[in-house]
């Protein structure tokens, strides 16, 4: 837990001073849903879908947008486990509609009692659209690749796992975010 809060602080302390330059800094809620896969390998190394389920997604959003050049965001996101993806969006289309991909880290904390944490790389393409001066409107869909083993261990053995298990998540969500034009 005390890891989940001092990430939260680093995301909210340093995001803020990305304002200072030409963008603005813009924050927000998002809605959405997650279907999460699970890898793990057998004894030869082949791999093989161990399990597939569909949770609901919500979260919040913190950025910088500089529709020029770039944005950076962090996310909070809650489905069964907390994730923090730290994203860099470039812009693709720069109309009334913006179009963007992105990619970053992400870290997940479990929320059950397994307590893994699963690093991995994030990445997608979204759409973005101001309705006024200070709300935009934005849709996104993405994929979440685990690079750690959250496989369980065995029952009164220590540090050694039935299997190697990694996540892999693809995500749709909308969101809406609320900041002053510069």
């Amino acid at each position: 837990m005390k890891r989940i809060a001092y990430s939260l602080l680093l995301i909210l302390t340093l995001c803020p001073a990305c304002g200072f330059a030409q963008g603005r800094v813009m924050y927000g809620v998002t809605a959405g849903i997650n279907s999460r896969s699970l890898y793990e390998s057998d004894i030869n190394g082949a791999f093989h879908m161990a399990d597939r389920l569909i949770y609901p997604l919500l979260g919040i959003e913190i950025g910088y947008y500089d529709w020029d050049r770039f944005s950076f965001t962090a996310q909070i996101l809650l489905d069964a486990s907390i994730e923090i993806p730290l994203l860099l969006k470039i812009p693709i289309l720069r109309s009334a509609w913006k179009a963007y991909i992105f990619a970053g880290p992400t870290v997940g904390f479990s929320l059950d009692p397994s307590g893994f944490i699963d690093y991995g790389i994030y990445g997608g393409i979204g759409i973005s659209h101001s309705l006024s001066k200070n709300v935009d409107l934005f849709f996104q869909t993405g994929y979440a690749f685990g690079l750690s083993n959250i496989g369980y261990p065995i029952p009164g053995v220590d540090y050694i796992f039935l299997a190697k298990e990694y996540s892999r998540i693809f995500r749709i969500y909308f969101g809406i975010l609320f900041g002053n034009k510069k």
